[in-house]
């Protein structure tokens, strides 16, 4: 062999050895990494009382060997940290303990320095949120009137406020007592007509549903004079029709409830009378131990009795009008009134100038 044939071989076999070793498998655990590769997928998994944060394990890193640090915020520049967290998982549930339901967070994971080895860079999610539990039954159409809700919710031990919020307005809380917490239900009231509402349900400070709600519109008038929150008292309709009330006043009276007239209502300007919106389906009652009169040379317009039971103490001599004065009444109207033990409806005594 001559010189360059010995040359070209020695080349030849130095060549093989590289590239022999150029092709030998690599072992990951010989690689000298100078930071962590950062992990490639993140999502969230969206729950009633909890979140889970899960992400793919980070490049080359066998599973439980490396650290990961998990962050929550509020913000996508998570410029204040809510929740911070480590594992060796590749998955952390966060709850509601941790974080507020019904919010949107963004969450953000990271491995962590090992020995030589620097963190990876941070791996970002979209928006996600605790949604919360819902244990509020849906509102039926005879749940709500004008000025009252029944709210009701699936049976959870020690329920113990519930808040409502007008729209555009401040909350307002009510406690659940333990009545109504084991009923599951409670009346709100004292709301007001034709007003969207937000109710949240707490046990202990933990919220456990909202719901949505708007009150029914309520008696259209000029003077309305509810008097359906006044209970106790069967002298209130009387007491009310003795003052001085202004012309065309509506009186709205609590169903189920029973007022007296014992005294004489002198009558001198329109009213109407009628039961209010209620989750009671009996009408209010008017017991009559006396009567309507009309004020001397009163001029009354209409006067209107509206969805009332009227019932007196003597069907032998009772009426309810009973008028000895001269004066006018333009129309006395009964709409869907229930009427009985009366001698009569009007009882005309006297004549003269005017209408009777």
């Amino acid at each position: 062999m001559n010189r360059k044939n010995i040359w070209n071989s020695l080349l030849l076999a130095v060549a093989l050895v590289v590239l022999a070793t150029a092709c030998k498998e690599d072992d990951p655990g010989e690689l000298n990494l100078k930071r962590n590769f950062t992990p490639a997928v993140i999502e969230v998994e969206e729950g009633e009382t909890q979140a889970m944060v899960q992400w793919s394990r980070s490049l080359f890193a066998e599973a439980g060997t490396v650290e990961y640090q998990v962050e929550l915020s509020k913000t996508v520049d998570f410029a204040t940290v809510a929740f911070t967290a480590t594992t060796t998982d590749t998955e952390l549930a966060v709850t509601d303990a941790d974080i507020e339901i019904r919010t949107d967070y963004f969450a953000r994971v990271k491995v962590l320095a090992e020995g030589t080895v620097g963190e990876s860079g941070y791996v970002v999610s979209e928006a996600f949120q605790i949604t919360g539990e819902q244990i509020f039954l849906p509102l039926a159409e005879s749940d709500i009137i004008d000025n009252a809700a029944i709210l009701s919710w699936t049976f959870q031990a020690g329920i113990t406020s519930i808040v409502i919020t007008p729209e555009g307005g401040d909350p307002v809380e009510y406690a659940v007592t333990t009545d109504e917490s084991n009923d599951a239900r409670k009346l709100i009231d004292d709301l007001s007509g034709n007003t969207n509402y937000t109710a949240e349900i707490f046990k202990g400070d933990v919220s456990k549903g909202t719901i949505q709600f708007t009150t029914k519109a309520p008696l259209e008038g000029d003077n309305i004079v509810d008097l359906r929150s006044i209970t106790g008292d069967p002298n209130v309709l009387m007491d009310t029709l003795a003052t001085n009330f202004a012309d065309g006043s509506i009186f709205v009276l609590k169903r189920g409830l029973t007022y007296n007239l014992s005294t004489a209502v002198n009558v001198n300007k329109s009213f109407t009378i009628v039961s209010g919106a209620d989750f009671v389906p009996e009408l209010a009652t008017i017991f009559f131990t006396s009567n309507f009169n009309l004020e001397a040379s009163a001029n009354a317009g209409t006067i209107v009795f509206k969805d009332l039971y009227m019932y007196s103490d003597n069907y032998s001599g009772r009426y309810v009008f009973n008028i000895n004065q001269v004066g006018s009444i333009g129309k006395i109207e009964f709409q869907n009134c229930k009427i009985h033990r009366f001698r009569g409806i009007l009882r005309l005594q006297t004549g003269g100038a005017g209408t009777q």
